[in-house]
């Protein structure tokens, strides 16, 4: 991803080594909240309300009959509904994991327990289970919770709330998991680094970096009743003061120039908008890439039959004009620009970004044009077509493949726009069109997210309707999604800054679900065998 987003995006790699850590100190370093049976039940009976679709029973009931299945219609009379579920891994042995349920006295849950499960007194007062086909496992009931853990040791001491340890994660989501990184004693990383020894060096020792300077990940969604939506949200926090949290203000919200791209009429878009100052590693990483590159290129041009040799100086030189612009762009930190697929009024995609030296881009591909002219087998170039909003336009036309044709039509418009900063390129039956909305569009200047996808489902089932026979769950999707309000058929991601990191928000609104759930249903009705047609009946002449 760009820059800043990858380098909270490798800190996630720190993630897969956590939760099997070991070290000296009893400090929490993960832990697990599952909300109150109450505001699970309340949340599984809003998302079948979104959803729309007819269950036999509530979410309540359903799950209640399990349980009541499953404990041979005891239930679990001690269950205290308001309280949430959790478990805690700390600092210590490998088996100091402790799941922790609010499920009143003891001696009732094991009395509840199916026909096959053993019993027999632990140590430290606790009690040994053995659920068929698994290993023992230790419970102790204390306070109106019950403690389970693998072995005796992490619950000889267990504290009177378990609550707290959960923090706020209750409250803000229904599910949710928290890495407390900085509660890893320093030599375990180093333990753990070992894991990674097939990477190369430079590899290993971002890892060791990112687990240094992160402080907490945390994992959680829920739903959203009064916005129609199911939510998930992943938060990276680093070290006060550390190079990363140095970092986190590159995604802060900022102005774009190309908020064109992330319209109501884009049916997808893929989007970021940041900028700040490389660092000392960064800028060395980007000549380093820019150095290999151009000797690369070169040589691979050089080496090309297909170019003559008297055209080889040019290519050469429109090669490297491009690729200094890329370098010259990349070191001044400003990561603007994105993707966009658009329906209406035709298929088209449109892509581009700020470049330092959008002059020096045109200059280069003009350069490149003079060596085509007059070959009929490249399309004709239509250079200085036309200006839009302060671009200039250069038109193409293409046949393309077969199966791009059933989308866009038999010719396919190329148009690119290109200014002294910014250069875009568009291309599908009306390109033309398509460019000038997201020129348009971007005038503003508007304040966005620094990364931000969506996808509309709306207009993609109109595109889906135009390629082949109706289908009726598609139908039946499409007259659904009409009847909602704008936006309500979206799915979207997008970073929300914080003083020392960055939240990754992922939102499924209400016509998303659903497609969701249609999807699923297409899926298994795809998967069914086909019933065999009916046997002929005796006296039955067709």
């Amino acid at each position: 991803m760009i820059r800043a987003a990858g380098y909270f995006g490798t800190a996630l790699a720190v993630f897969t080594f956590v939760a099997p850590l070991a070290a000296q100190e009893k400090k929490p370093i993960a832990v697990i909240s599952v909300a109150s049976h109450e505001k699970l039940m309340a949340a599984g009976n809003e998302l079948v309300k979104i959803v729309g679709m007819p269950l036999p029973a509530t979410p309540e009931q359903m799950i209640d009959g399990m349980i009541k299945d499953i404990t041979k219609g005891k239930g679990l009379p001690g269950l205290d509904k308001s309280k949430p579920f959790g478990a805690v891994l700390s600092a210590g042995e490998p088996e100091d994991f402790v799941i922790f349920a609010p499920l009143g006295e003891l001696k009732a849950v094991l009395d509840a327990l199916p026909e096959g499960f053993q019993q027999e007194a632990g140590e430290d007062g606790t009690t040994r289970v053995k659920i068929p086909g698994k290993p023992w496992a230790n419970v102790k009931g204390a306070g109106g919770w019950v403690y389970a853990a693998a072995s005796a040791k992490p619950l000889k001491q267990v504290v009177a709330d378990p609550v707290a340890l959960l923090g706020d994660l209750p409250e803000r989501y229904l599910m949710a998991v928290r890495v407390k990184v900085q509660n890893l004693d320093p030599k375990m990383r180093e333990e753990l680094l070992r894991e990674f020894r097939g990477l190369p060096d430079e590899a290993i020792s971002k890892i060791k970096s990112m687990s240094e300077q992160l402080d907490e990940l945390t994992i959680g969604w829920k739903v959203d009743g009064a916005a129609k939506q199911v939510v998930a949200e992943l938060t990276v926090s680093a070290v006060a003061g550390s190079q990363l949290a140095g970092l986190a203000p590159r995604l802060a919200d900022r102005p774009t120039r190309f908020a064109g791209l992330r319209s109501a009429e884009s049916a997808i878009y893929f989007a970021t908008s940041i900028e700040g100052e490389l660092t000392p590693d960064e800028l060395n990483e980007v000549k380093t890439a820019h150095d290999a590159a151009l000797k690369r290129g070169l040589e691979q041009i050089d080496d090309e039959n297909s170019i003559p040799a008297d055209s080889k100086p040019v290519v050469k030189e429109a090669f490297s004009t491009l690729l200094a612009v890329w370098f010259d762009t990349a070191k001044s930190g400003i990561r603007d620009g994105g993707v966009a697929v658009l329906t209406q009024p035709a298929p088209a995609i449109v892509l581009g970004g700020h470049v330092s030296d959008g002059a020096s881009v045109a200059t280069a591909l003009k350069r490149l044009g003079t060596l085509v002219e007059g070959d009929p087998s490249v399309p004709e170039i239509k250079w200085d077509a036309g200006e839009h909003g302060g671009y200039k336009l250069h038109v193409m036309k293409v046949k393309p493949d077969p199966g791009i044709g059933m989308l866009v039509g038999e010719k396919v418009e190329v148009v690119a726009a290109i200014n002294k900063e910014s250069v875009l390129l568009a291309a599908g039956a009306d390109a033309m069109t398509a460019l000038k909305k997201v020129i348009d569009g971007s005038a503003g200047g508007e304040k966005v997210p620094a990364v931000a996808f969506a996808i509309r489902i709306r207009p993609l089932l109109d595109a889906a309707g135009k390629m082949g026979p109706p289908n009726p769950i598609l139908q039946g999707l499409a007259a659904q999604l009409a009847a909602l309000k704008p936006g309500a058929d979206e799915a979207t991601l997008k970073s929300v800054p914080l003083e020392h990191g960055v939240m990754f928000r992922l939102a499924l609104n209400e016509g998303a679900l659903k497609a969701i759930v249609m999807g699923a249903m297409m899926a298994n009705q795809a998967g069914q065998p086909q019933a065999p047609p009916p046997a002929a009946q005796p006296g039955n002449d067709f």
